[in-house]
Formats: C-alpha cells, sequence, structure tokens
C-alpha cells in the first residue's frame, strides 16, 4: 500500500496543529487558574470591606436611634409641661368669668 505523499503532509501538518493547540489550552487553563485565585483573594477583601461597613452603618444607627429616642423625650416632656400650664390657664379663666359674673348679678 502506497500512501500518496499530501495525504502525509496533511496529516503532519493536523498533527503539529493539534500539538500547538494542545499546549495553548494547557496555557490558557493555567492563566485562568491563577486568574480564578486572583479574583477570589480579591472577592474576600471585597466581602471583609463590606463587613467593615455594615459596622459602621450600624453604628450610625444606634447613635441616631439614641439620639431620636432622647430627641423624643424631650418633646414629650415639653408637650406635657405646656399641657399642664394651658390646663392652668383654661381653669384661672373659668375662676375668673365665674367671678366676674357673680359680681355682674
Amino acid at each position: 500500500m502506497n500512501i500518496p505523499q499530501w495525504w502525509l503532509v496533511v496529516s503532519g501538518v493536523f498533527f503539529v496543529m493539534s500539538i500547538v493547540l494542545l499546549l495553548a489550552l494547557i496555557i490558557a487553563v493555567i492563566y485562568l487558574i491563577y486568574t480564578v485565585k486572583d479574583v477570589g483573594t480579591k472577592v474576600g477583601a471585597l466581602g471583609d470591606r463590606a463587613d467593615q461597613i455594615m459596622e459602621k452603618v450600624q453604628g450610625t444607627t444606634h447613635v441616631l436611634t439614641h439620639n431620636a429616642e432622647s430627641i423624643g423625650s424631650h418633646a414629650n416632656q415639653i408637650v406635657k409641661s405646656v399641657a399642664g400650664r394651658v390646663d392652668t390657664v383654661a381653669l384661672l379663666f373659668i375662676i375668673f368669668n365665674v367671678i366676674k359674673k357673680l359680681r355682674g348679678k
């Protein structure tokens, strides 16, 4: 059996191309592994930063909650004080009105 020369050349070219592409694929996979490891490290750092931001937000929320409660407490005291004074003034007006009516008779 005689194999034509052109068949051997084509087979050799495809064999060499197969080896080159296999080496390129191996290099690409190695590069991809290093890239994924690097991305994993960066994602971990980003997660740590997110945790720090969350802690700061929680601290700020606690401070704001405390301040709001304090302001609400002071406002409630002021309202109670004003309400007590309004009740007193209203009672005085009623007493003066009764005295005025009694004098008018």
